[in-house]
């Protein structure tokens, strides 16, 4: 096309998005508009597209949580995507890359609706918490890469107090919120889960007695230690036997008082005489007393082999009436043979058999070497994933061991929650006291023939164990009275494993909760937390780790969190910065170079000195990108920083949206250190433009959240609505997915080299515009002749040239040039085509007309112009 005495107006740079002055003031090398577009260092292109990789069965709930987790096996690492929709469905891509989707569900965990999920990636597991991102709506979860469990993540102490109004789950032990620190002496056991009631139950303090407590069931579950029949454990013989008259039915002589006692008998031998019935008012003749058989415990009615009761036997004395009380040698036995549990025994005249035993030789476990004296024991829980209980002293029971050389028997040993893997019994030494030390044996081993018990029970399953040790070797084994101090995990709003710290750290808005080492599941209700700034009136927004040291982000502020070899809550804090800070979890992010963070007042880069604001370009005028945020939603404005792309991503709600709707992009290939698309030249005087700077664009997807998966495609069929036609060999090993923010259940990735977005039900093309800003000399009245494009790409290039200052919305500012065919061919010619009309500030402006699978790479252009006078 012939442009003869048309002065020609080139744009050879094409930068950053720059909405801090209209596009008539501004230097010529940066736009007006860029959205979905990407950068290059010489040229600007239509975005890739997203295409959708799964969606969940029901197609009808955004996705609110995004994650990439590694099975890491000795026979090969398995890559496993997960997702949450917003009404608490989890799923899992399985295989990765097939898009197939297997919901994961658990009894124990149950999610309310609107909720959004936060990943913590560490020990083969996914670490989970669940809220609104403001604040914990759900207790946090753990999902196991190997074997597919979802489980609670940590568990409530053993003997924790009753709260009213809490949902409890079947096996969690609880002690009445009365009775100072050692509560009514006995522990219940949650049999039917619920939510408690509003006031304390009257919990029962008989053997398996229940209670019902709003929606929940409890049932008594006391752990007894006995070593014999006569323990005070087993309660028979520490009382008298019932007992009851009956007149003129036996043949008793009148006026004598009568004394009765009972021992019982099992395979081993027979217990010393009970505690003694009296009746001192003087029989009259032919009294018979009727002794009631002894109600055995549940407990020892279960006992086996030379250990179960096989009967009992009635001892006898009398004396005359007033008289003195018998001595025991006095007593004789009533029966001939032994009499079976649950027989009543007819006493009609004194006893003439042999007298009872003066040692107790009935005894239910083998010979072992426990001290004799007082000790106390608390049974605590081990879930699958390693976690052990806390405990609480309300729920620790004694028993008096009468002599040495025996074991020592357990019964009523609680079943802990589903997830329990075992359970632990930890004793203190003879002469103890109930605030410790307790102790466990982790595994069985021998010391001198003496063979020392382990007392980890290894399943949900059983209620009843012996254990053999000395006190000597269980002081020496694995101590847990600092257990007393554990507490249950809480509701949080984000959760982050610190790799640096070996240490999981839970964040509420009140502060952060940082597990023990190298266990991520405990925490020291004492010593865990770390609350910066605590009194100065911000939320905690989140705990990151940026090149070594470890950073407490509030809403306002920054703080270096000085660790050391002390107790969490006695480590310093520093602060670092004041004024800026994330204003949500998912609002920050770490790479090796830099952390960042959104704020209301902009986009800020932390390199270790001072966060520095780099998004001054979108955020100055009212009518600026950032201005249009919709900030009573900024709790779900989320970042992703793609270090193999070197693009940061911040998915914010403009315009009134209530849900992240576009994705802010910059791009910081050409300027790691995010420098500014315009500056001030001494060398003419006024500001140019940049190349080699951070460039800013928008694209337009709606996502909660964005993640690089670590996920293989699979080869799916010709056709198949999840192939990505235009992966490279890079793209299949791991992609950028985003989890839609409208309600259709769709994640998709983006799909480098093609320039459509393919959802579920069709494609539908990328709305990509650049608009230049207009060079000085356009400034003036001028007559277009035409525009010239080094351009390649697909599909008709749509040119218009824009008028005035405003940026083009209709018609009214813009002439309207025919479209340019585009292809991707480097070898021919810059394509051109002329214009027709006059006006001042003219700039050109390039779309794909939103149609699919058409795009552009502008790489030169050219506008034709003439003035139509030497000034205006």
């Amino acid at each position: 096309m012939n442009f003869e005495g048309f002065t020609p107006h080139e744009f050879d740079r094409w930068s950053s998005l720059v909405e801090q002055d209209d596009p008539t003031a501004l230097p010529q090398g940066v736009a007006g508009v860029a959205r979905n577009v990407s950068f290059r260092l010489s040229s600007v292109r239509t975005r890739d597209g997203i295409a959708w990789q799964f969606q969940t069965p029901t197609k009808d709930q955004p996705i609110t949580g995004l994650a990439s987790l590694i099975n890491q096996q000795p026979s090969g690492s398995t890559q496993v995507p997960v997702i949450l929709d917003m009404l608490g469905r989890m799923y899992v891509e399985s295989p990765a890359g097939s898009a197939t989707l297997v919901q994961v569900t658990s009894p124990q965990v149950s999610l309310p609706p609107n909720i959004h999920m936060q990943v913590a990636a560490a020990y083969n597991r996914g670490y989970l918490a669940f809220s609104d991102m403001k604040v914990g709506l759900a207790n946090p979860a753990v999902y196991d890469l190997p074997s597919g469990n979802l489980d609670p993540y940590s568990m409530r102490p053993v003997g924790a107090r009753w709260q009213a109004n809490t949902a409890y789950q079947a096996g969690e032990v609880v002690t009445p919120a009365t009775g100072g620190t050692v509560g009514n002496g006995h522990t219940y056991r949650c049999t039917v889960a619920g939510i408690s009631g509003s006031s304390s139950p009257s919990f029962p303090t008989n053997e398996g007695g229940t209670v019902t407590d709003g929606g929940v069931t409890w049932t008594e579950t006391t752990p007894v230690m006995a070593q014999s029949l006569a323990d005070a454990t087993v309660g028979i013989i520490t009382k008298a036997p019932t007992v009851t008259r009956a007149a003129g039915a036996g043949t008793f002589a009148a006026n004598r008082d009568v004394y009765i006692g009972v021992t019982l008998v099992n395979g081993n031998g027979e217990t010393v005489l009970s505690t003694i019935f009296s009746y001192t008012a003087g029989t009259s003749a032919n009294d018979r007393f009727v002794v009631t058989s002894p109600v055995l415990p549940t407990w020892v009615q279960q006992l086996t082999g030379s250990a179960a009761v096989t009967g009992y036997n009635v001892y006898e004395a009398d004396v005359a009436h007033s008289g003195a009380a018998p001595a025991i040698s006095a007593f004789t036995k009533v029966n001939g043979a032994l009499i079976s549990i649950g027989a009543n025994q007819n006493v009609d005249t004194t006893g003439a058999g042999a007298a009872p035993p003066n040692t107790n030789t009935a005894v239910i476990v083998p010979a072992g070497n426990i001290c004799s004296g007082q000790r106390y024991a608390i049974v605590l829980f081990k879930n699958r994933n390693g976690y052990i209980t806390g405990m609480t002293e309300a729920s620790v029971q004694g028993f008096s061991s009468p002599g040495n050389g025996f074991q020592i028997y357990m019964a009523h040993v609680p079943l802990g929650p589903a997830n329990t893997a075992a359970r632990i019994v930890c004793f203190t030494v003879s002469g103890g006291t109930t605030v410790g030390d307790y102790f466990y044996i982790p595994s069985q081993d021998s010391v001198s023939g003496v063979i020392m018990t382990s007392t980890v029970m290894s399943d949900n399953t059983t209620t009843s164990a012996t254990f053999n040790f000395t006190d000597v070797y269980l002081l020496s084994t694995t101590k847990v009275t600092d257990f007393f101090r554990k507490v249950q995990a809480p509701a949080c709003v984000d959760i982050y494993f610190s790799a640096s710290l070996n240490r999981m750290v839970l964040t509420t808005p009140t502060g952060h909760m940082v597990s023990l080492a190298a266990d991520p599941e405990s925490f020291y209700g004492d010593t865990s937390p770390v609350q910066p700034g605590q009194l100065d009136g911000q939320s905690t927004i989140c705990w990151r780790d940026f090149q070594g040291t470890s950073y407490s982000l509030k809403e306002r502020s920054g703080y270096i969190v000085e660790v050391s070899a002390t107790d969490p809550s006695t480590w310093q804090t520093v602060k670092k910065w004041e004024g800026v800070g994330p204003c949500g979890p998912r609002a920050a992010a770490v790479c090796n170079a830099f952390m960042c963070f959104a704020h209301r007042s902009g986009f800020y880069v932390f390199f270790g000195d001072a966060p520095q604001r780099v998004s001054k370009e979108i955020g100055n005028l009212s009518t600026s990108t950032w201005r249009r945020i919709n900030w009573d939603y900024q709790h779900l404005i989320w970042i992703h920083i793609d270090e193999e792309s070197q693009e940061v991503r911040i998915g914010v709600p403009v315009d009134g949206s209530t849900v992240p709707n576009v994705v802010l992009k910059v791009s910081y290939e050409e300027s790691p250190s995010f420098g500014p698309p315009l500056f001030f030249s001494h060398f003419v005087g006024k500001e140019i433009s940049s190349a080699e700077s951070r460039k800013w664009s928008v694209d337009d997807i709606p996502a909660f959240v964005c993640a690089r998966v670590e996920r293989k495609l699979a080869s799916l069929a010709s056709g198949a609505r999840t192939s990505m036609s235009g992966a490279d060999s890079l793209t299949r090993q791991s992609q950028i997915m985003f989890g839609s923010s409208n309600p259709d259940g769709v994640v998709s990735a983006i799909d480098y080299g093609t320039y459509s977005d393919v959802g579920p039900n069709g494609t539908a093309g990328i709305d990509s515009v650049y608009e230049a800003v207009a060079p000085a000399e356009l400034m003036r009245v001028n007559q277009l002749g035409g525009i010239s494009v080094n351009a390649v790409g697909n599909g008709d290039l749509q040119v218009s040239i824009i008028l005035g200052r405003q940026i083009a919305t209709d018609r009214s500012n813009k002439i309207d040039l025919a479209p340019i065919k585009l292809d991707d061919s480097q070898a021919k010619p810059p394509k051109s085509v002329g214009g027709r009309g006059q006006n001042e500030r003219m700039r050109p402006r390039f779309s794909n007309g939103k149609q699919p699978g058409a795009w552009f790479d502008l790489k030169y252009a050219v506008l034709y112009a003439r003035p139509v006078a030497n000034s205006k």
